[in-house]
């Protein structure tokens, strides 16, 4: 039963909406919510990742275009920091650029193994619909959204040419639905998959022409010199179960290192890619322009253990940005706040989510140290469940030695679980470095190993 007053209680539910960990920055409505991270708490020398990103785009000596990679935990700010990365190549004076944002959550089953000929159909139809939208505002088409994809025809006629029984549904059972009924139709995509294998190097032929001739329709609808593909939510490829491991990730391995030079299509891309490949595959920085760029947690505590009042300072101006602090923490921060930010260990979606917990958790303004103190065990307790008796030795070492250990095969596919998992992570100033989760160090039998290698 609640206590508060319906004052109150709107108060909260506007505060709520404004740290859901979920959803990315509107740059068009809440820019003001964004507050730059990267200045010695996240980054290097000074720089964001995707800093990093538009400088290879915009340096290249030639008209090659680039193939760039880029990973990142959910919930670390990726996708708003890949839409502040549309707005600067959109805002370039020197080169008209036009930028395409794909999300490949709208097309694929992430829990799916992933193949090459999914990157190509996604791109091929993206950049198709892409031109074919802009082509009719160009003409003074009053409803752009309801054309005509040309290539979704040319998909299905590859596939029905092999797949007879799909030929006989006809594309009109299908039409401009079928990108989803492939992406939710476990069986239907099994078969387009197996029609695309047998006729391979004719399929991603053919799409790399779609995607070549989409790309001139855009330029000149859009009077842009360069085109520039933003391919996001790649890095939240996983899987449902163990057993399932092993098949997914050999897939995105085969997709991003054997395909790399199918990867690379005839304009800049900037791909996302699962973070626990970078130790199954750690060739990739030869396979594409640059080394794979990470973005990393605030670093809210020094590789050796003191507490960073930098990104601490940096995360509580982040939080004043969408909520007022003193409001809702009142004015000793110490004990509140602080206690939130510590248990997030600089991970933003934590973060978030542990103060829309004290929201959620409380009946009053200001959140009493009680509340965040409970939501924050809560959550140790939660991460004390996905922890496994063989996974303390490995967390207790990374804490220790803030390092990937080396390991067989076997250890690397624990180590992925626990990216998977959020339990181990990635922090840069410098130099990369890694570390468990600050709750991770609360459980019981890790707590217990860290202190025996400290002893």
């Amino acid at each position: 039963m609640l206590t508060m007053n319906r004052e109150l209680m709107h108060e909260l539910q506007r505060y709520l909406q404004r740290c859901d960990p979920r959803r990315p920055i509107n740059w068009e409505t809440e820019a003001t919510w964004y507050e730059p991270l990267q200045l010695g708490v996240r980054g290097s020398r000074g720089k964001s990742p995707v800093d990093d990103l538009l400088r290879v785009i915009m340096m290249r000596e030639t008209r090659q275009p680039t193939c760039q990679i880029f990973t990142g935990f959910p919930g670390t700010g990726k996708t708003t920091e890949l839409r502040r990365l549309h707005r600067m190549l959109e805002e370039r004076r020197d080169v008209p650029t036009y930028v395409l944002y794909i999300d490949f959550e709208e097309f694929i089953d992430l829990y799916t193994p992933i193949s090459i000929m999914d990157i190509l159909r996604v791109m091929a139809f993206s950049l198709d619909r892409a031109a074919t939208v802009e082509t009719a505002i160009k003409a003074g088409n009053m409803d752009p959204d309801n054309v005509k994809v040309g290539y979704l025809e040319r998909l299905f006629d590859f596939v029905s040419s092999v797949d007879l029984q799909i030929k006989e549904i006809g594309f009109e059972a299908y039409g401009m639905q079928l990108m989803a009924e492939i992406k939710n139709n476990a069986n239907f995509r099994q078969r387009v998959n197996n029609a695309l294998n047998l006729r391979f190097q004719v399929f991603a032929q053919e799409a790399v022409e779609w995607m070549t001739q989409s790309l001139q329709r855009l330029k000149f609808s859009t009077k842009s010199q360069d085109v520039v593909i933003i391919a996001d939510g790649l890095e939240k490829l996983t899987y449902m179960q163990d057993a399932d491991r092993e098949k997914a990730e050999m897939a995105a391995e085969v997709t991003y290192v054997t395909h790399a030079d199918l990867m690379r299509i005839p304009t800049d891309v900037i791909y996302t890619f699962p973070i626990w490949l970078r130790f199954r595959a750690p060739q990739l920085g030869a396979l594409y322009d640059g080394q794979p760029r990470t973005l990393p947690m605030v670093k809210i505590t020094h590789r050796n253990g003191l507490p960073s009042a930098d990104g601490r300072d940096k995360l509580v101006a982040l939080v004043n940005r969408r909520i007022p602090i003193e409001r809702v923490f009142g004015p000793s921060l110490q004990t509140t706040l602080m206690v939130i930010i510590e248990g997030s260990g600089g991970f933003f979606k934590d973060l978030l989510r542990f103060i829309r917990d004290a929201l959620l958790e409380t009946d009053e303004l200001p959140v009493s140290p009680e509340v965040c103190e409970y939501v924050v065990d809560r959550a140790r307790q939660a991460m004390g469940l996905a922890i496994r008796s063989t996974d303390a030795q490995i967390l207790a070492e990374v804490a220790h030695n803030k390092a990937i250990p080396k390991g067989d095969d076997a250890q690397i596919a624990t180590l992925s679980r626990l990216f998977i998992h959020n339990l181990i992570l990635t922090y840069l100033n410098g130099e990369e470095w890694y570390d468990v989760h600050p709750l991770v160090r609360r459980v019981p039998e890790v707590r217990d190993l860290i202190a025996a290698r400290s002893a």
